[in-house]
């Protein structure tokens, strides 16, 4: 198999059902060839001689007949995979192809094949957009031909053919191509590189070509367009028949479809990348002072245990502070190589959470007939199949990283020893699942029954990793529910099977202690990523209250 049949394949696990079923009936039917002589797919097959027995031929006809099913299995999926991947002709591809094609022999214009055009550019950089009659697009986003269309704030595309749209709103933009873009309405500047040159913006009838460096393009309703041309030169064809006039650097104008009208050079009035930095950094320092305000007042909740902002605080601190008014002794975080790193916004601090052995251990006196965990996190990336949010453990098996006086470990023992729940584990699953996990005593000593209170995935494809989330979970054993939620809206509400009060003390954040003596169990609950904020409290929030949680501190622009 190709490497570009490798991505093909992997891209298209992660966006086709159909494929996903191809795939599964591939290994299922792999596993019933398989399981009997205990072959493995990728093993070696070990040779014979010519006095093998009947049923050494026997085997050697399965393995001849599991590869030819391998291989059409895989000849399907990779088809699959293949046509999944090809863009839906609309029509309007198919006319910049056209006219494409007209063009090839003409200087500075360059041919994009619709072929490559599934993603266009990327959405790298946005500040204070109100999108207009769409959903909102998070920074990061890959662009297929079509429109953006905004009210106020600024974007920046970066198209794949290497140029750079930073446009202001209100503005409504067509993406074409790779290489090609038509400005409806708005402000515009248009970068390009070496290797973007020929890029087109266009509007309306008029075309104008970048010929390396910069220029800036406005267009408002019932007026003509303008182009103003900041570094290097530009190709402008005021209708499709006329031919292409150069222009150049701190030179203006105005189309027409008969004649170009200079104006009065401009370049201040065009957005640019400093404008829209700016933009953003005051945008995000509004929402971190709102989320300052809010944090301090949710700390002073007597209802809440835990509370760490991680705010006012050094680099170099090795424990976390909890900020919450009812605070234990003992329930501010000892790090355990976890470093100190940006949060949410620039001026925030967060935990960064990189090698297998980093944590953060505390503790929590109490049994609780009702909990709220909640946590903001920017998960990097899922590095197995269960990732540690929040987790309370075994003293015995807690002490493995942390320490605890012997007479306290004692009582913490029997304080353990009688709770009816005994452990509980806030993780996310495979596909980035959140779920609650707790554990009762089984039926065999020192062995537990585990209720899972499971959601749908959250943080799923590896498009969502490096994103900030705000996930929590309820558990409430009066009204006998769990419920997930996720960015402020619950995700999942599941009946309580056990309502029983749940003993947390010995905590960690971030990770798990494994005994030394089950390395071979190869388990990992690593998070990776940063985490900026948590919280705990002894009653299930409302609704309402998760929901101005993330309102007040989502950092999205």
């Amino acid at each position: 198999m190709s490497a570009e049949e490798g991505s093909a394949m992997e891209s298209a696990m992660d966006e086709n059902a159909e494929f996903q079923r191809l795939y599964c009936d591939a290994i299922r039917m792999h596993a019933s060839l398989a399981w009997p002589r205990r072959w493995s797919i990728t093993g070696s097959v070990t040779r014979v001689n010519s006095g093998e027995t009947t049923g050494r031929r026997r085997d050697r006809k399965q393995i001849v007949l599991l590869a030819v099913v391998a291989s059409v299995a895989a000849s399907i999926m990779i088809a699959t995979a293949l046509h999944t991947q090809r863009p839906a002709n609309d029509g309007r591809l198919s006319a910049v192809a056209a006219n494409s094609d007209a063009r090839i022999n003409e200087p500075g214009l360059q041919i994009d094949s619709p072929a490559r055009a599934n993603f266009v550019g990327v959405l790298s950089n946005t500040a204070n957009v109100a999108w207009k009659a769409e959903a909102t697009r998070a920074v990061g986003t890959p662009l297929r031909p079509g429109w953006l269309r905004f009210d106020s704030g600024m974007i920046q595309v970066d198209f794949f053919g290497g140029a750079r749209l930073i446009v202001r709103g209100p503005a409504e933009i067509q993406l074409r191509s790779s290489s090609e873009a038509l400005l409806r309405s708005g402000e515009a500047t248009c970068f390009v590189g070496e290797l973007g040159r020929g890029f087109r913006l266009l509007t309306g009838e008029s075309e104008v070509v970048d010929l390396g460096t910069s220029f800036g393009m406005r267009v408002v309703p019932n007026q003509r367009p303008e182009v103003h041309v900041f570094e290097g030169k530009i190709a402008i064809r005021q209708n499709p028949q006329s031919d292409p006039v150069e222009l150049t650097e701190e030179l203006a104008v105005r189309l027409d479809s008969k004649k170009l009208s200079p104006v009065e050079y401009a370049k201040k009035q065009f957005p640019g990348y400093q404008d829209l930095q700016n933009e953003r950094a005051s945008k995000s320092q509004q929402r971190y002072d709102t989320w300052k305000l809010n944090a301090a007042k949710l700390s002073l909740d007597p209802s809440v245990l835990v509370h760490y902002t991680f705010e006012d605080q050094q680099d170099g601190d090795i424990e976390v502070l909890n900020r919450a008014k009812s605070k234990s002794v003992g329930s501010s975080g000892a790090i355990m190589g976890a470093t100190w790193g940006e949060g949410r916004w620039p001026s925030k601090t967060g935990l960064h959470y990189r090698d297998r052995n980093d944590r953060m251990l505390f503790k929590v006196p109490g049994k609780h007939d009702s909990i709220t965990f909640l946590i903001w996190a920017r998960v990097d990336a899922l590095m197995g199949q269960r990732t540690a949010l929040l987790l309370s453990e075994h003293p015995g098996r807690w002490i493995l990283n942390g320490s605890m006086p012997g007479h306290e470990l004692h009582e913490a023992i029997a304080r353990h020893a009688d709770a009816p729940a005994k452990m509980c584990r806030w993780t996310l699953e495979t596909h980035g699942r959140p779920t609650l996990n707790l554990a009762f005593e089984g039926r065999i000593a020192e062995s537990h029954q585990w209720d899972s209170y499971i959601a749908p995935p959250s943080v799923a494809k590896k498009s969502d990793w490096g994103r900030w989330s705000c996930l929590a979970v309820t558990y409430d054993t009066i009204n006998k529910m769990v419920v997930h939620y996720h960015n402020g809206l619950p995700i999942h509400t599941t009946p309580l099977a056990r309502p029983e009060p749940l003993l947390l003390q010995c905590m960690e954040l971030g990770n798990l202690s494994v005994p030394t003596e089950r390395p071979h169990s190869n388990v990992d609950y690593r998070f990776y990523g940063v985490i900026d904020e948590v919280l705990i409290a002894k009653r299930a929030l409302t609704e309402r209250e998760i929901a101005a949680i993330y309102e007040t501190g989502n950092n999205a622009q």
